[in-house]
């Protein structure tokens, strides 16, 4: 499906905040309105969302949020 995880020694795992970015809004489609309701969700889930934790990483050279899921499943 094209998602990148990043994955590191310590079992750390996450998707970088732009490969959400481009699976949901595409280069085709990101007029001014697209990007300010993504500003909003990605403000929301790196301030407010308890279920992700974002964390900075350094990417082919470049400073991003990873995501990682935190969330306890139901079976757990």
């Amino acid at each position: 499906m094209g998602q990148e995880l990043i994955r590191e020694a310590d079992e750390f795992e996450g998707i970088a905040e732009p490969h959400v970015r481009d699976l949901i809004y595409p280069s085709s489609r990101r007029g001014k309105p697209e990007m300010k309701r993504w500003e909003r969700a990605a403000r929301f889930i790196n301030e407010e969302d308890s279920r992700v934790r974002t964390y900075v990483r350094l990417l082919n050279g470049v400073e991003c949020n990873v995501w990682v899921w935190v969330a306890k499943s139901r079976g757990s």
